[in-house]
C-alpha cells in the first residue's frame, strides 16, 4: 500500500488507489474515534468527508458499510487499535492491516483476507469482520473505488515495519 497522499478531485475522482486509501483511512479514523470518545461528532465528520468526496447519494452505502467494518474492528480488535489523527499522511500498522484486509476482499483473495483478519481481530470476531470487510469492499467497488494490495507476506511485514517506524505517537 502506498502511504503517500495524493491530491484528489471532486466526486468520483478516485482513479488512483492512494486517494481511495486516504478516504477509507480517514473515515475509519473518524468512526473509531467516535467509539473511543463517545462523540457523534466524529461520525458526522466521517459522513461529511464521504459526502463531500462522493456526493450524499453515493456516500450513503459506503458510510453504512464503513460503520459496520469499524464496529467489527472496534468490538473484536486484538488490544487497542492504533489510530493516527485524521488527515495525517502516515499509516500505523493497524491502519495498514485494515486497508490490506479490504484490498484482499476486493481482489477475491479469501485466504489472504482470512490471514489478515486473524491478525487484526480475535477469533470471536473473525466472521463478523470478514463479512463487514466484504460489504465495505463491495460498496467501494460499486463506486469504482479500488484499493491496491500487496502479497500477504509483504503486507504483514510492511505493517510491522510501519509500526516500528512510527514509534512516535501523535
Amino acid at each position: 500500500m502506498n502511504a503517500s497522499r495524493s491530491g484528489g478531485g471532486g466526486r468520483g475522482d478516485f482513479a488512483d488507489s492512494p486517494v481511495t486509501e486516504d478516504l477509507v483511512v480517514d473515515g475509519l479514523r473518524h468512526w473509531l474515534s467516535g467509539y473511543a470518545t463517545g462523540s457523534i461528532e466524529c461520525w458526522e465528520l466521517a459522513w461529511n468527508l464521504f459526502a463531500t468526496k462522493l456526493g450524499p447519494a453515493r456516500a450513503r452505502p459506503a458510510v453504512a458499510a464503513l460503520s459496520c467494518y469499524a464496529r467489527a474492528i472496534n468490538g473484536h480488535f486484538r488490544g487497542n487499535f492504533c489510530l493516527f489523527p485524521h488527515g495525517c499522511p502516515r499509516r500505523c500498522a493497524d491502519e495498514c492491516l485494515a486497508l490490506e484486509l479490504l484490498a484482499a476482499v476486493q481482489s477475491g483473495d479469501r485466504p489472504r483476507a482470512a490471514a489478515l483478519a486473524d491478525r487484526l481481530v480475535r477469533a470471536d470476531g473473525l466472521t463478523l469482520t470478514l463479512d463487514a470487510a466484504a460489504a465495505l469492499g463491495a460498496a467501494l467497488s460499486a463506486l469504482g473505488l479500488t484499493l491496491s494490495s500487496r502479497s500477504s507476506d509483504d503486507a504483514l511485514q510492511g505493517a510491522a515495519d510501519v509500526d516500528a517506524a512510527n514509534s512516535t505517537r501523535h
